[in-house]
């Protein structure tokens, strides 16, 4: 487990922003009592077109070199769940990618969320298990899977959206 919200990866920090402002709008922090089971989750809201997106540094940014050797496993995991109001204001794609602390690496390949849930907008939790080969193909081959840093997530609609996104239970497993 590197970040779970009651307890790991106590001192995350993130960002959030969007490309329409004032358009569009975007929060994000701990939300306690909305995780897995009740305890606290990640919460990113977003509104507005456009790109929407978060990161969470699972060590506040600081040190600098900070970060999780993933070499040994082949899982990412976490939990997500997406609430909207209707089915049109929920995100019609979610992304996912990972950032190192390294400076002359990349950023992994951006991974569609509903690669790995179909129905990843319909309010329930859903536990993800994303290959992290899958992460450093392509665009991610740059990607050092020994300085994993930053949990990252980004929306995309030329439509103005409204939603939340809960994220708990971010780990690293073996399969």
């Amino acid at each position: 487990m590197v970040w779970n919200g009651d307890g790991e990866g106590g001192g995350a920090q993130g960002w959030n922003s969007c490309d329409s402002a004032p358009a569009c709008k975007t929060s994000l922090g701990a939300d306690s009592g909305s995780g897995v089971g009740g305890g606290t989750a990640l919460k990113f809201h977003g509104e507005g077109p456009g790109w929407l997106g978060m990161g969470w540094n699972l060590f506040g940014w600081y040190p600098e070199g900070a970060g999780i050797d993933i070499s040994p496993y082949s899982h990412l995991t976490f939990q997500i769940r997406v609430e909207a109001k209707t089915p049109e204001a929920a995100p019609d794609y979610l992304g996912l990618s990972l950032g190192c602390s390294s400076k002359s690496a990349k950023d992994s390949a951006d991974i569609p969320i509903e690669r790995y849930a179909k129905t990843f907008a319909d309010g329930k939790w859903h536990k993800i298990e994303i290959p992290i080969s899958a992460l450093i193909k392509g665009a991610g081959a740059q990607f050092q899977l020994q300085s994993f840093w930053e949990f990252k997530l980004h929306t995309w609609t030329g439509t103005p959206k409204n939603f939340d996104i809960f994220i708990d239970d971010i780990a690293v497993e073996k399969h």
